[in-house]
């Protein structure tokens, strides 16, 4: 019988250990975590800056009606500007803060459009209005959206 010296025995080392799958197991779901992560965060940037781009839209198209609205109008008169809104879709709210408020729901876009209405004092640019388009979102009341800008009104 052959004998064999214990100090000289060699394993099969061509395999994997144990201890190098568990580790490149780790280092391969640490990589795809943050993959992952990226991903998510991306999906959510790209959500949250379409929501804007709506509101500011919808906004903006809100804010040219009244442009409009404003470019065809004969009367400087507050009266007759106050009521020639309604004509836009909108209905009186309330007078607040020197604006004098109206409000518009769109069903399909699921928002509330505020449209405040400030006349200047009596001066020589009293057919001037301060015009400021809020855009809410009906469920949350949450401000979404908002344009400002100064229109004259009658020649």
């Amino acid at each position: 019988m052959l004998k064999i010296p214990t100090n000289k025995i060699r394993l099969n080392e061509s395999g994997y250990s144990l201890i190098e799958v568990i580790a490149s197991i780790i280092l391969i779901t640490i990589i795809l975590l943050s993959f992952f992560t990226l991903l998510i965060n991306s999906a959510k940037t790209t959500k949250t800056s379409e929501s804007i781009v709506d509101y500011t839209y919808l906004a903006q198209k809100e804010m040219e009606n009244a442009y409009e609205k404003s470019a065809l109008s004969t009367s400087e008169k507050w009266e007759d500007i106050k009521n020639d809104i309604p004509s836009l879709g909108y209905t009186f709210l309330e007078e607040k803060n020197g604006y004098t408020i109206f409000k518009k729901t769109i069903i399909e876009e699921n928002v509330d459009v505020l449209l405040k209405i400030k006349m200047h004092e009596p001066t020589k640019y009293v057919h001037l209005t301060k015009i400021i388009i809020e855009v809410y979102d009906a469920e949350t009341s949450i401000l979404k959206s908002q344009l400002e800008t100064i229109l004259s009104w009658g020649d």
